[in-house]
């Protein structure tokens, strides 16, 4: 069974595989709905909020694709290879 992921893992995984949205621009905490709104299809990290000592990671699981893709990526036992765009997935023996 493979072992689990960090968080930093598993957002530098998603940053990677393009499924991570990252805003580096402080916020306040009212503006995460809209944030979060604009970007309805990936993972949003808003680094910087107002008066927040912690940064807050949103969406992880958005849509399925993102679901099979990031599930896949983290089972060492299986090989298995997902593109970028998560169109096509190859196994192997």
């Amino acid at each position: 069974m493979p072992s689990q992921q960090s968080l930093l893992d598993f957002v530098q995984a998603m940053d990677a595989a393009g499924f991570l949205v990252r805003i580096t621009d402080e916020i306040r905490v009212d503006q995460i709905p809209k944030t979060l709104k604009a970007n309805p299809t990936k993972a949003v990290l808003i680094e910087k909020i107002k008066d927040c000592k912690f940064s807050v990671l949103a969406n992880a699981y958005s849509n399925q694709a993102v679901l099979a893709a990031m599930a896949f990526r983290y089972m060492p036992d299986r090989d298995t290879v997902i593109s970028k765009n998560c169109n096509t997935i190859v196994r192997g023996n």
